[in-house]
């Protein structure tokens, strides 16, 4: 790494054989987490080499299920990539109350923005199930960020596309009732996660959500998801079983929430 008035720039045959980064791992782990960063959005197009150096900073954790990764207000600063489980994001009101706002799984990446901007965590990570991490800290990924240029372009491309689709889907989601937001909330983790059990009909994912979390998900309580869900069963449209969601009539499914575009009132909750 050579550093001319604030420039970083990388050689990476230079790095590699003068051994200025140490990889603190066997060969055939670095090139499967070589292989494994190579498929994900800021990372497809870099070199080996580089995708080496960035493998080799990279530190493995294991969680169980339901343990906090991070909190709320939290001045930890590390980015994450979920190497294989989901976790969900969560934000606390002043009441305490919990509000699960987002899932993620594997190949997904979250606490980048404490990672560039240093300010404290705006929600909480929990795990759902086992799941494990790749975890970087802040000082090797700005430096890495001022080295790579190829990477810093991926990285603001990613973070310009996950505000542009936060901002499609809140935009989505409030032209539907409470009911509906569920749904479509449904429907957008079935095109993420979901196994197709009949094609183009029946559609099974777990999200290892309790009703309560899904009902936060979209403002509602417990005792409102409860009934909706048992309603939706009865007509045939969807099973949920401890955090599971089997999907019965994907069209019908898609009517459905379309069929609750929001109405002067809503449906209470």
């Amino acid at each position: 790494m050579v550093n001319h008035t604030n420039t970083v720039t990388w050689d990476t045959k230079a790095a590699f054989s003068e051994k200025r980064w140490d990889v603190p791992m066997e060969k055939g782990i670095l090139e499967k987490r070589v292989a494994f960063l190579k498929g994900i959005v800021p990372f497809q197009n870099l070199s080996n080499d580089e995708l080496a150096i960035l493998a080799s900073r990279f530190q493995y954790r294991a969680y169980k299920h339901r343990d906090f990764i991070i909190h709320q207000g939290d001045n930890s600063q590390d980015l994450f990539v979920i190497k294989t489980g989901k976790v969900r994001v969560l934000t606390l009101n002043p009441a305490g109350e919990e509000s699960c706002l987002r899932v993620f799984a594997t190949g997904d990446i979250f606490g980048e923005l404490s990672a560039c901007d240093g300010i404290p965590r705006s929600a909480t990570i929990q795990s759902l199930g086992e799941c494990s991490l790749l975890v970087m800290g802040q000082h090797d990924f700005t430096n890495f960020l001022r080295g790579m240029p190829d990477l810093s372009i991926a990285f603001i491309r990613f973070l310009t596309e996950k505000l542009r689709w936060m901002t499609m889907y809140s935009h989505t989601i409030a032209q539907y009732d409470t009911a509906g937001r569920l749904l479509h909330t449904l429907l957008h983790y079935n095109d993420m996660l979901g196994r197709e059990l009949v094609a183009g009909q029946v559609y099974e994912f777990d999200l290892s959500l309790n009703q309560a979390d899904l009902a936060s998900m979209v403002g509602a309580r417990r005792e409102w998801a409860n009934r909706l869900l048992q309603r939706w069963r009865k007509k045939g449209l969807l099973v949920y079983d401890r955090g599971k969601i089997t999907i019965l009539n994907l069209p019908a499914v898609v009517a459905e929430r379309d069929r609750r575009l929001l109405m002067e009132g809503g449906e209470p909750w």
